[in-house]
C-alpha cells in the first residue's frame, strides 16, 4: 500500500514538472511600451493581437507596458488609444521567444470620417 502511494506521487510530480515545460514550448510572447512623439508613455492603449488560432486583448499598464502569451504562429497586431491614429503590424510570433513590439501613436489629425466617433 505504502509502495503504490508513493508511486502515485512519483507520477504526480512528473506530471507536474514535464506538462508545464510541454505547455510553455507551445507559447510565444509579444511584449513592449507604447509612446507618443515626445515620447510619453501612454497608458490604457489597447493592443489587440489576433492570429489563425488564438486572440488576446492586452491594455498597457500605468508604465504604457503591455506583454501578453498566445501560441506560436502569425498575427495582426492593433494597438490603438482615443485620440491618436492606430497602428496595425504583422508579425511572426515564434515559441519560447518575447517578441519585442514598441510603439509610438501620433495625435490624430484632421476631421473625423461622417458618421463616426473619433
Amino acid at each position: 500500500m505504502l509502495l503504490l502511494k508513493i508511486m502515485k506521487l512519483i507520477v504526480v510530480t512528473l506530471l507536474l514538472i514535464v506538462v508545464p515545460s510541454i505547455a510553455s514550448a507551445q507559447s510565444a510572447k509579444v511584449a513592449g511600451i507604447v509612446v507618443d512623439h515626445q515620447p510619453a508613455r501612454i497608458t490604457q492603449a489597447k493592443v489587440l493581437v489576433v492570429g489563425e488560432r488564438d486572440r488576446k486583448e492586452l491594455t498597457t499598464d500605468e508604465e504604457g507596458f503591455f506583454q501578453g502569451n498566445v501560441e506560436p504562429g502569425w498575427y495582426v497586431i492593433t494597438v490603438s488609444h482615443y485620440g491618436f491614429e492606430s497602428r496595425q503590424f504583422k508579425l511572426l510570433l515564434k515559441a519560447d521567444v518575447v517578441t519585442p513590439l514598441n510603439v509610438t501613436l501620433y495625435v490624430r489629425t484632421g476631421k473625423c470620417p461622417k458618421g463616426q466617433i473619433c
